[in-house]
């Protein structure tokens, strides 16, 4: 991402982070370009938390989440057990 030296308030990066943040962006990193990683695998661990979490039936977390079931059911048999839970044998 290219972080401009000065900006329009209507540039699109100030309706994300704020007018101040902006100036404070460009006194930093004003005229250079940034890496911004996309954090693919913390969004996958939320979405795979919140599936776990759910007590929706697993084909409309499939359509939800545009999933398969298959894929739901993986995902819920790979969270780890609450060890809160107490056993029944």
């Amino acid at each position: 991402m290219w972080i401009p030296s000065q900006f329009r308030p209507d540039y699109h990066l100030v309706a994300i982070i704020g007018h101040e943040p902006m100036i404070k962006l460009i006194k930093a990193y004003g005229g250079d370009r940034l890496e911004i990683p996309k954090c693919d695998g913390a969004m996958r661990a939320v979405r795979n938390f919140k599936i776990c979490e759910s007590d929706k039936s697993q084909a409309l977390l499939a359509h939800e989440y545009d999933l398969t079931v298959r894929h739901i059911r993986n995902i819920q048999c790979d969270m780890p057990e609450d060890d809160k839970q107490e056993n029944l044998f």
